[in-house]
């Protein structure tokens, strides 16, 4: 039980995780972190349920802007620094 995670390929994990000017897993971990404070927000101002289509609209959308961050892990972030 002790070796169940050996085989895993931990070492590749962090390398495409790590790459990217900041880091993709850092990209990731703010993206989603914005789509849960808006989330929470939302559902804190008492706003009503939304459609099933728009919820599913929505999680479309975290899914292509993960997609999207593992895919291009270097936006071009520095050339906003001044």
């Amino acid at each position: 039980m002790p070796n169940l995670t050996d085989p895993g390929m931990w070492n590749e994990a962090y390398r495409v995780l790590a790459i990217g000017q900041p880091p993709v897993m850092v990209q990731l971990l703010l993206f989603n972190t914005v789509m849960m404070i808006m989330w929470n927000l939302r559902r804190a101002r008492g706003v009503w349920a939304i459609r099933k289509e728009t919820a599913i609209a929505i999680q479309v959308i975290l899914l292509l802007g993960n997609i999207a961050i593992l895919l291009n892990p270097d936006p071009g972030f520095s050339s906003l620094a001044i």
